[in-house]
C-alpha cells in the first residue's frame, strides 16, 4: 500500500516525507490486547480477579493411640520484682482484639475498586472510578478492543468520557496490580453514527484527520487534534467530532482518537487519513498503531498498522497513510 503525498506544502505549514512502502497493514488482532481476550480473562465470574486468600489449617489432632510424650518442667527461678515489671510494660499483646481484626477486614473491602457508566449525548459514555486504594495511579480502560490510560487523583478517583463501540457496552478498568473494576450501560443511540478509533501505545505521535465535504488542510471541514469540535455537530448532524483519550503522565501510556460522524447526516462525503508526526523519539524506528472502524449495523473492522520512520534529519515532518481507513460517504440515497 502507498503512502498519499498530494497534500498542501507550504501554505500549511506541513511537509511530507515521501516513504512509500515503509509501512504494512494487516487485518486481526495486533500488538494490542483485544476485546475478547481482555474481557474473558478480566470476567470470570463477574468480577476482577483478585488475590484468593488461603485459609491456615488447624494442626493435626495427635493419634489418639499414640503415646503422649511426658512433660518435664524446668525448675522455676524466680525474677527479681523489678526485672518483672521491665517486661511486662515492653511485652506485646499475644493477640489482636477482635475490634481492631474487624476494622482492618473493612478496610480491606472498601480497597475495591467501583467504576459507574453513563450515557451522554453523540452514544458518548461518562465512566466515574473510585479505588481509594490506587491513589494516584494509572488505570487502562478497556473497551471492544479499544485501550487507553488513565490516572486517578490523590483520593483513588478518575471521571472520564469515552466512546461506546456496541450496544451494550461494557468496560473493563484495570490497575496494574491486578485489581479493577467492570461497568456497563445501554447505548441505543450507537446506531446513529459511524465511529473510527486510531489507537497505539507509547510515542508514536498518530493523528486522524477528518476531510468533511472536500475541506482541504485548514478548512472548516477539516476536523482533526487541533480543531476537534464539540459533540454537539454530530448530534445535530452537521458533522463529525474528535475525541482524544489517553493520560501521558503514566508510565508506558496508550492513547486513542475516535472521530465519530452521524450516519443519516445529509451531507456524507468524509476522506479519512491516518498521519504520524516525525520527532525526536520515533524517528529512525518502526511505529505502530492500529485502527478500529464501526459502521452502522457492520461488526468492528480492525487494521494494524506498522510504520517504519525515516531517519532524524526528518524531525517535524509528517508521515500520512492514505486508504487505511474507508472514507464515509452517502450510501442512502
Amino acid at each position: 500500500m502507498a503512502l498519499n503525498t498530494s497534500l498542501p506544502g507550504a501554505s500549511t505549514g506541513r511537509k511530507v516525507v515521501m516513504v512509500s512502502g515503509t509501512f504494512a497493514v494487516a487485518m486481526g488482532v495486533g500488538f494490542f490486547m483485544q476485546n475478547e481476550n481482555a474481557e474473558a480473562s478480566l470476567t470470570q465470574a463477574g468480577a476482577m480477579p483478585m488475590a484468593i486468600p488461603i485459609p491456615i489449617q488447624p494442626a493435626t489432632p495427635p493419634d489418639a493411640g499414640a503415646a503422649t510424650p511426658a512433660v518435664v518442667e524446668d525448675a522455676a527461678v524466680p525474677l527479681p520484682d523489678a526485672a518483672v515489671a521491665d517486661l511486662e510494660a515492653r511485652s506485646e499483646p499475644p493477640f489482636i482484639p477482635v475490634a481492631i481484626a474487624n476494622e482492618a477486614a473493612e478496610a480491606e473491602v472498601d480497597c475495591e475498586p467501583l467504576m459507574a457508566a453513563d450515557l451522554r449525548d453523540a452514544a458518548l459514555v461518562e465512566l466515574s472510578i473510585t479505588a481509594p486504594c490506587n491513589a494516584n495511579e494509572a488505570v487502562t480502560i478497556h473497551h471492544e478492543g479499544m485501550m487507553f490510560s488513565a490516572l486517578t487523583d490523590a483520593d483513588g478517583q478518575a471521571s472520564l468520557f469515552t466512546a461506546a463501540l456496541n450496544e451494550t457496552a461494557l468496560f473493563i478498568a484495570a490497575f496494574g496490580s491486578g485489581t479493577g473494576a467492570l461497568a456497563e450501560v445501554s447505548v441505543p443511540t450507537l446506531a446513529d453514527y459511524d465511529r473510527v478509533v486510531l489507537q497505539w501505545a507509547g510515542d508514536g505521535a498518530f493523528e486522524i484527520h477528518a476531510m468533511e465535504g472536500g475541506a482541504t488542510y485548514g478548512d472548516n471541514g477539516h476536523v482533526w487534534h487541533e480543531a476537534p469540535r464539540t459533540a454537539a455537530s454530530a448530534v445535530t448532524g452537521d458533522g463529525g467530532f474528535i475525541l482524544a483519550l489517553g493520560d501521558g503522565r503514566v508510565d508506558s501510556p496508550r492513547f486513542a482518537q475516535v472521530y465519530t460522524f452521524p450516519a443519516n447526516a445529509a451531507s456524507k462525503d468524509v476522506a479519512l487519513s491516518v498521519e504520524a508526526e516525525i520527532t525526536s523519539t520515533n524517528c529512525a524506528t518502526e511505529i505502530e498503531a492500529q485502527t478500529l472502524e464501526r459502521r452502522a449495523g457492520e461488526a468492528i473492522k480492525i487494521l494494524d498498522l506498522k510504520v517504519a520512520v525515516p531517519a532524524c534529519e526528518a524531525v517535524g515532518d509528517y508521515l500520512v497513510l492514505k486508504n487505511v481507513l474507508e472514507d464515509l460517504t452517502l450510501t442512502n440515497g
